[in-house]
């Protein structure tokens, strides 16, 4: 599976001409942000550990809106998750441990990444009890 950076207007072709099937992960960045200089590492390493498992892909700012892939971008880095060209923004704080690898791991291999909240115990129905206690004066 490819890794590509577009940050020139070979790799914007190059991209471009790509099939945009199956899953990819997509950052989008800029480099005068600083938050991007810090996810940068972060990003190779992912890269590294994740290049066998579906297309990651870097997107400099100069070339956003050149590429052909869907980009509702608000501010950088914003990292989004695409299956079959269909994207969808991924809301975690990347900066702390490694969330970010632990949620792409979980896009790779079909797990959901949402939060689970705690499921209600109590039957539909049914009344909870409540306890009066009274107040003696």
């Amino acid at each position: 599976m490819p890794i590509i950076h577009v940050n020139s207007e070979a790799k914007l072709k190059k991209f471009n001409k790509m099939d945009k099937k199956g899953k990819m992960v997509v950052a989008f960045v800029a480099t005068w942000c600083g938050h991007c200089q810090n996810l940068k590492p972060i990003w190779k390493k992912m890269e590294k550990k994740f290049k066998n498992k579906g297309t990651i892909v870097m997107i400099y700012s100069d070339f956003r809106e050149r590429a052909n892939i869907s980009s509702n971008v608000n501010g950088y880095p914003t990292i989004k998750t695409y299956i079959n060209g269909k994207g969808k923004e991924l809301n975690i704080n990347w900066e702390e441990g490694n969330n970010l690898e632990k949620a792409i791991s979980k896009f790779f291999s079909g797990k959901s990444f949402k939060k689970r909240t705690r499921q209600r115990t109590r039957k539909k129905g049914r009344k909870r009890k409540r306890r009066r206690t009274r107040k003696k004066y």
